[in-house]
């Protein structure tokens, strides 16, 4: 119902004649912006999950190999997580896909060589 009053008050902006005042021009502005967003309550009135455009494609380098952790050295994904994957919905996917992009830079982070004290550049003086 709000949204058919602002693409109503849209509407009318849209066939008025006459300039509009700031007040109305960032009313219309934000109706374009609440017409463009749109959010799907569920029935209990809660927000529902984000629909996706394309199907989220699976992380799967072809590396499949546990590393000490139980990860895949790949795609970082664990074992419950590669098994059950095109079981999970799309939220639950771009969740595991996060997790991964987590466990990648842990690790990145954990590889890097500590940073000495020491400029790498001597000083002149």
């Amino acid at each position: 119902m709000f949204a058919s009053i602002m693409f109503g008050v849209f509407v009318h902006a849209l066939e008025c004649s006459r300039p509009v005042g700031l007040v109305q021009a960032k009313l219309l502005l934000w109706a374009l912006t609440a017409s463009i967003v749109v959010i799907i309550l569920s029935e209990e009135g809660e927000v529902a999950e984000q629909l996706e455009f394309f199907p989220v494609q699976s992380p799967c380098r072809g590396i499949c190999q546990s590393d000490e952790r139980g990860f895949c050295r790949g795609c970082f994904r664990s074992r419950d997580e590669r098994f059950n994957w095109n079981k999970m919905s799309d939220g639950e996917k771009q969740e595991v896909l996060r997790l991964c992009r987590q466990r990648l830079m842990r690790k990145l982070r954990a590889n890097k060589p500590a940073s000495s004290d020491e400029p790498e550049q001597p000083s002149l003086f």
